[in-house]
């Protein structure tokens, strides 16, 4: 647990990249984990905890959007595990996220790719819907690894 505060104190610092952050985490705390035990925990932590950390002012905006039949994804660079059970209650379109690297069932400690923070969340939206899509849609923020996106987009929020 001290190695997992070490390293968000240097994340928020800036002295440790998203990218470099979630490969040490993947290193330590998933190594050797099944996909089905991963996604089980997953399911236990948005059950419990995701109720009160989310914003619920960007909730009820998308579901505005859904409403009007926009897709909505969410694109974060949180790990993929942790946001599919979102992607389910609130039937989202997809989720764009980081993958640990899975082989034989297991995670190997690495992650797949990139992080997707930054440039490389901005990357994998255009790879998926193109720049003129990109370029017509909607996106809201709240980090810095947003902005490359946000700038992309026709219609940027920042919360």
């Amino acid at each position: 647990m001290v190695y997992l505060v070490l390293l968000v104190i240097l994340l928020k610092l800036r002295l440790l990249s998203n990218h470099k952050f979630k490969e040490k985490f993947c290193s330590v705390f998933l190594r050797g984990q099944s996909e089905n035990e991963i996604e089980g925990l997953s399911r236990v932590f948005a059950d419990r905890y995701l109720d009160g950390i989310l914003n619920r002012p960007v909730v009820e905006a998308l579901r505005e959007h859904q409403q009007k039949g926009d897709e909505v994804y969410l694109v974060s660079s949180n790990f993929a595990f942790l946001l599919r059970p979102l992607q389910q209650s609130w039937a989202l379109s997809g989720v764009i996220a980081t993958d640990p690297e899975i082989s034989a069932g297991r995670l190997t400690g690495r992650i797949s790719g990139r992080a997707c923070d930054g440039r490389e969340k901005l990357s994998r939206v255009f790879a998926l819907f193109g720049r003129e899509c990109v370029r017509e849609a909607t996106a809201y923020g709240d980090s810095r690894g947003d902005r490359h996106l946000l700038a992309a987009v026709k219609r940027a929020v920042w919360v």
